[in-house]
């Protein structure tokens, strides 16, 4: 998991394609516990590119729109869209099958959706 360190990175780094986005704070007792396990069941889901970000980052560069309000937060984006927010006070297992059963097999990019129609006019033809 990547860690952004700057407003910058954080808009480049969402795109496009299947992101998701840990908010946590440096200060936060429960992003403590909270960022190690993330960073590590985060590895099995193929799907998504996950980064971090603190903060104290987009705090400092005074970008209240990223704001989530609580932490630690998995902000999902889809093609720079974004999707849903999960909060930290759930259980971990919660945040895997929120992963396992509802995005990875149930949102889709443009690109994706583009190449099925492209495909469905191709034998239709």
């Amino acid at each position: 998991m990547k860690e952004l360190t700057s407003i910058a990175e954080l808009l480049d780094a969402t795109t496009d394609g299947k992101k998701a986005v840990l908010y946590f704070s440096e200060k936060c007792p429960a992003c403590q516990h909270f960022v190690p396990a993330v960073e590590e069941w985060s590895a099995d889901i193929g799907e998504f590119d996950f980064y971090k970000i603190s903060r104290e980052t987009y705090l400092a560069e005074r970008r209240e729109l990223f704001e989530v309000g609580d932490y630690p937060a998995l902000v999902v984006f889809l093609d720079g869209q974004r999707m849903d927010v999960l909060f930290g006070t759930a259980p971990e297992q919660a945040f895997k099958a929120y992963f396992d059963a509802h995005i990875t097999g149930k949102w889709k990019s443009r690109a994706q959706i583009e190449q099925e129609q492209l495909e469905a006019l191709e034998h239709s033809a």
